[in-house]
């Protein structure tokens, strides 16, 4: 049989891939001692130094990854690459000053990565300054408009500062690329909720049923979304099939409740909010209400 010989970059690939298969395994010293074999057949590859870097990052091993780090930026002073991980590394260690500085200077050396403003973005947004933050991430977008991770963080800078139309404009972008992802929906459809776009809510929350069809508390939402589009059949139905899924939800049993008090069936009314005391005795809200439906039955 004829043998095969890799080519040294192969062969440092397969002693990367074995030190951290070691590594994962709690056998550091063996991994250590491939990791070394591999700097050693390309010791001025940068990126296998990187590679170590953000291995060791991983890790939380900090003085090993700027070791690493550095290492590359002897090779290569303009590194962008080597430089945003030293920003990554000083991120991770929460000092900020100085994870700004390599930012910054990864930006010198390539204005146009998409990763640079992310960081950049990531840094702000790590300090809860959210003013800071969104410029960085519209850079971001602007050099790559179907990066997902950008758009999540555009989409939740939106949400906590209450521009809800730009939040669901970014939540929108993001199912246009990713239509499987069902917690967008159902944020998209509770933000909807609250402007009073019923229609659209219901909508969100059909998708989001579509992706999850086993989720009640979609269910729950979308009988909500039907009593206020006057869908009362609909109300009911939805309803229903969220307490076939949760049967333990008092809220879900009181919203039966009071549909069926608008349908003037006061005895199936009482029957649901019997159910949710049952399910929740100390709520003073269901307590009150079964009084005010046994008045009217009188």
């Amino acid at each position: 049989m004829v043998e095969i010989s890799l080519s040294c970059e192969e062969k440092t690939e397969e002693l990367l891939e074995e030190g951290a298969k070691f590594y994962d395994e709690g056998e550091i010293e063996k991994g250590e001692e491939l990791f070394e074999q591999a700097i050693a057949l390309e010791p001025k590859n940068g990126f296998v130094l990187r590679g170590l870097a953000n291995y060791y990052l991983e890790y939380k091993l900090f003085e090993r990854a700027i070791e690493y780090c550095q290492k590359a930026l002897d090779i290569n002073p303009d590194d962008w690459i080597a430089i945003s991980i030293m920003g990554n590394i000083f991120l991770e260690k929460n000092d900020f000053v100085k994870a700004e500085e390599w930012y910054l200077k990864a930006k010198e050396c390539n204005p146009k990565a998409v990763d640079v403003y992310y960081n950049l973005g990531e840094l702000f947004r790590k300090q809860e300054d959210f003013a800071g933050a969104l410029p960085y991430y519209l850079k971001a977008e602007e050099f790559d408009k179907d990066d997902i991770e950008v758009l999540f963080n555009i989409s939740y800078i939106y949400d906590t500062i209450e521009n809800v139309d730009k939040a669901i404009e970014y939540y929108y972008k993001m199912v246009a690329l990713e239509p499987e992802l069902y917690m967008i929906y159902t944020r998209m459809a509770e933000l909807l909720y609250d402007k009073g776009d019923f229609a659209q809510s219901k909508k969100c929350l059909l998708e989001a049923l579509r992706v999850n069809p086993d989720d009640p508390g979609s269910y729950n939402n979308l009988g909500l979304l039907n009593l206020e589009l006057d869908l009362i059949e609909d109300a009911i139905e939805s309803l229903e099939k969220s307490l076939e899924l949760n049967a333990e939800d008092a809220n879900t049993w009181h919203s039966l409740s009071e549909i069926y008090e608008k349908k003037k069936d006061l005895k199936k009314a009482i029957e649901y909010c019997e159910k949710a005391i049952e399910l929740d005795p100390e709520r003073k809200l269901y307590q009150e209400y079964i009084e005010h439906l046994k008045e009217q039955l009188k």
